[in-house]
């Protein structure tokens, strides 16, 4: 049989053209614990540079290195922890000593920008959630919790509809879109509310013994379902009836911790141990980040992603890790720095490549016999 040499490379050539490599994201993992440092170190969210959190007790601020350490806790507060960050915004709560209480706040780069949320007659307030001024969590009145918002005044506090349930609460909040949890008394359900008036959306799975939804950015609502008592990463767009089970195979459990831009960070559970996870593109594709701890001088065990955010097309991730040998936790920061191709890609590739080397071979050999 004769081989049509000028076809088959077209052919090869195309096949080479239509194999283009998939690729996997590499990152870069560094560490936000103090030299010496002998507290535990947490970052909870991340936004632009900048990371908040907590170490030692008192809510922290870091700008991508141990060295920008800011500590934020309030004049007159015992403790205090900082959740969300959004530009130049850092929101949380503070013990203060005065009244005893955990009192929702916000911050603008250093505890003496501390600015108090706490309503009017509530034992206890936090703000879990920040974007663009505005800021969601939960105050509670005696006995009643309620999902709550404000936009950067105590007079602004605006309670969430939850249909008359004793305990809601928000945890997230990008453009329009609200999430966080409503228990109607069956238990805690993944709750959306699309603005401040309307009732909420039950995004609670078919068969979930119960959900929350600790994130969103804008379109697609994240968190975790619980069937048969085990977490399963989850997210939503919009209804309980489009739910997908984030939980990767050979994980015992997941969750979704924060979301930005369409990528989901949170952790799974895998043997006991607790390892930081990503899941991101079109079919929200799972990626272990704990893989990258290995590249840090220390050892890690377990590990947390909490939040993500996409700078100058840069994905960077926050959240901690436990260090093996101190068992201290230890603030941590990802950074995309670069990809690589899949093996399935590479091998592909390598036996296009091969079929090309061979048909150029046996050309030349051909030439010279004539």
């Amino acid at each position: 049989m004769k081989i049509n040499v000028t076809k088959l490379g077209i052919v090869v050539a195309v096949g080479l053209a239509l194999c283009k490599p998939a690729v996997a994201d590499i990152y870069t993992a560094t560490s936000l614990q103090s030299s010496g440092s002998t507290a535990d170190s947490n970052a909870y969210a991340i936004s632009g540079a900048y990371q908040v959190g907590q170490i030692g007790g008192a809510a922290a601020l870091w700008n991508g290195t141990a060295l920008g350490l800011i500590n934020l806790n309030p004049t007159g507060a015992d403790a205090s922890n900082a959740w969300a960050v959004s530009g130049n915004i850092q929101a949380g709560y503070a013990h203060m000593s005065n009244s005893n209480q955990d009192e929702a706040g916000y911050w603008t780069g250093s505890a003496g920008s501390w600015y108090d949320l706490n309503p009017t007659d509530a034992i206890a307030s936090y703000v879990y959630g920040v974007f663009n001024g505005m800021e969601v969590g939960s105050a509670s009145f005696g006995l009643v919790t309620q999902a709550c918002l404000w936009n950067g005044t105590v007079a602004s506090y605006t309670a969430l509809n939850a249909n008359g349930a004793n305990t809601s609460e928000a945890y997230g909040v990008h453009g329009s879109q609200i999430v966080g949890y409503v228990d109607n008394g069956s238990g805690q359900h993944a709750a959306l509310w699309n603005d401040t008036s309307s009732a909420y959306v039950d995004l609670n799975p078919y068969g979930a013994d119960m959900s929350y939804a600790n994130c969103t950015d804008g379109t697609y609502q994240a968190g975790t379902a619980v069937f048969s008592g085990t977490l399963n990463a989850a997210i939503w767009n919009g209804s309980s009836s489009s739910f997908v089970d984030l939980n990767p195979t050979g994980a015992d459990s997941s969750e979704v911790l924060g979301m930005n831009n369409g990528v989901a960070v949170g952790y799974i559970i895998a043997g006991g141990t607790k390892e930081a996870a990503m899941w991101s593109g079109g079919q929200f594709t799972y990626m272990d980040l704990s893989q990258y701890l290995l590249n840090l001088p220390n050892t890690y065990t377990n590990s947390w992603a909490t939040g993500v955010d996409t700078v100058n097309g840069t994905i960077v991730v926050s959240g901690f890790a436990t260090n093996a040998s101190t068992g201290l936790n230890e603030a941590v920061v990802w950074k995309q720095s670069g990809a690589v191709p899949e093996p399935s890609s590479i091998i592909l590739i390598a036996i296009a490549t091969s079929g090309l080397i061979s048909l150029s071979l046996r050309r030349k050999r051909s030439t010279r016999l004539l």
